[in-house]
């Protein structure tokens, strides 16, 4: 269970709504760890996506790098987030965990 609670998107500001919707209908698909926390700042939010957005699709690297990098990251920085979040994403793009 999360330890920050996201609101239902029919209780979201508009501002909120807007930064929900643009995250849930792209490559995510969904909200989850930190960005559930930072929706409660509707601006810092959207910063926050587009920078992850930026970093994770917007790069030269192909999806196979990209998860290789987040996962190897994640795990020097011991951060297991990093590892549940994109775990079944490195196994999709053919890596095995």
């Amino acid at each position: 269970m999360p330890r920050i609670s996201l609101p239902p998107p029919e209780s979201m500001s508009p501002e909120q709504r807007l930064v929900y919707d643009k995250i849930v209908s792209g490559p995510r698909g969904k909200i989850q760890g930190p960005l559930r926390a930072v929706l409660h700042n509707a601006e810092l939010a959207d910063r926050w996506q587009a920078l992850g957005a930026l970093l994770r699709y917007n790069t030269s690297l192909t999806p196979r790098q990209s998860e290789l990098a987040i996962l190897v990251t994640g795990r020097a920085c011991q951060s297991p987030f990093e590892w549940y979040a994109h775990r079944k994403e490195a196994e999709k793009v053919g890596i095995e965990v």
